[in-house]
């Protein structure tokens, strides 16, 4: 089984349901999903919970989406 890489789609300047929209869950299309932030020096990515169907996947971050995400209200919580 191949495992295919996910980039988010999402600018750093972006409102916030953009954001939001990006992180949703590709299987059921819920936006109830949890998700941690894991940032090193050379790469970030994203770990997405969705609370409907539970699927769980690993989004790959730009430097300016990790930026954005580790300023997000919902970091942290």
């Amino acid at each position: 089984m191949s495992t295919a890489c996910e980039l988010a789609a999402f600018r750093g300047d972006d409102a916030p349901a953009l954001v939001n929209a990006s992180l949703s869950c590709r299987v059921c299309l819920s936006g109830a999903v949890e998700w941690s932030l894991s940032a090193g020096v050379w790469e970030a990515e994203v770990e997405c919970c969705c609370h409907s169907c539970g699927h769980v996947r690993t989004v790959s971050l730009t430097g300016e989406q990790a930026l954005r995400l580790a300023l997000h209200p919902h970091a942290g919580q």
